[in-house]
């Protein structure tokens, strides 16, 4: 979800009659920020994977990276790129998704597909 770029909108609705007429129509819309705390809330935080089809879960002490943990797909070309370390245990990326609204992906340690 992207947020607006702007608080204040404009947007055209067009129509035409099969008698010739035609009709445009020019809305404005703004948003109401009356009744909004004059600080925004921070947004939470999605929650992490829940199903993980290919299995997994945590990973043995013996069996984490040594280097990093990094993540390849279709958005990556399955080229992998390193994972950011959160906190101990936490690892983040952001993936931007393409036209299709999905991508496939795997999660590599040391960049390792195996």
């Amino acid at each position: 979800v992207v947020p607006f770029r702007m608080a204040s909108t404009f947007m055209t609705s067009f129509s035409r009659g099969f008698g010739g007429t035609n009709v445009s129509v020019v809305s404005y819309a703004a948003k109401d920020t009356s009744h909004l705390p004059d600080s925004a809330a921070p947004m939470p935080l999605a929650d992490g994977l829940v199903f993980w089809p290919g299995g997994g879960g945590k990973v043995d002490g013996d069996s984490m990276p040594k280097e990093h943990f990094a993540i390849a797909g279709t958005f990556s070309e399955w080229e992998p790129q390193p994972m950011k370390k959160e906190s101990e245990g936490v690892f983040s990326c952001s993936v931007t998704l393409g036209e299709n609204r999905w991508e496939q992906f795997q999660i590599w340690l040391d960049g390792d597909p195996l």
